[in-house]
């Protein structure tokens, strides 16, 4: 219970920090449109290979936020942390 608050927390604060920055670069809405495409393709195909490589990446609520957020890294993040923490 308590590590999804502190991952919320942690997503909450990361949504302020790059929406401040793509208002700043004046590219809000083409760089929040470029994530989240790229992020939720790229989790959709790694959710699909899950199965085959056993890479254990579910599509859910917090990867579908992260993938939104961050795009292709917050994917590659995802499986890192899948495989450190087994």
């Amino acid at each position: 219970m308590l590590d999804t608050i502190y991952l919320g927390g942690f997503l909450l604060v990361s949504a302020i920090v790059m929406l401040t920055a793509l208002i700043r670069q004046r590219i809000l809405v083409r760089g929040l449109l470029l994530s989240a495409v790229s992020g939720l393709g790229s989790l959709g195909v790694v959710s699909l290979l899950s199965g085959t490589f056993s890479l254990g990446v579910t599509f859910n609520l917090f990867s579908a936020i992260t993938s939104v957020l961050y795009g292709v890294p917050g994917v590659i993040g995802i499986l890192v942390l899948h495989m450190i923490t087994g």
